[in-house]
């Protein structure tokens, strides 16, 4: 793993624990799924970013638009 994924992914956990926080009654399950979501739109968002910088130089171009693709195909927002 990266070094890139690994602080998505402590990032991740932090967002789990203050969930837990809020709701100390959830699940492991819940949990789970909270971290995994949470994982999975950090990387969603990463990626989008990356393909947003690719129109900086233009200030538009298809960067954009497969960025607002992928962000919407993975409910992102």
């Amino acid at each position: 793993m990266n070094e890139r994924i690994a602080e998505l992914y402590d990032l991740a956990i932090g967002h789990t624990l203050n969930y837990h926080d809020e709701k100390p009654k959830a699940t492991q399950k819940e949990l789970d799924r909270v971290c995994a979501a949470e994982f999975s739109r950090l990387i969603v968002q990463e990626c989008a970013g990356i393909a947003y910088e690719y129109d900086i130089p233009n200030l538009t171009g298809p960067g954009e638009f497969i960025g607002n693709r992928m962000k919407k195909l993975f409910g992102v927002e």
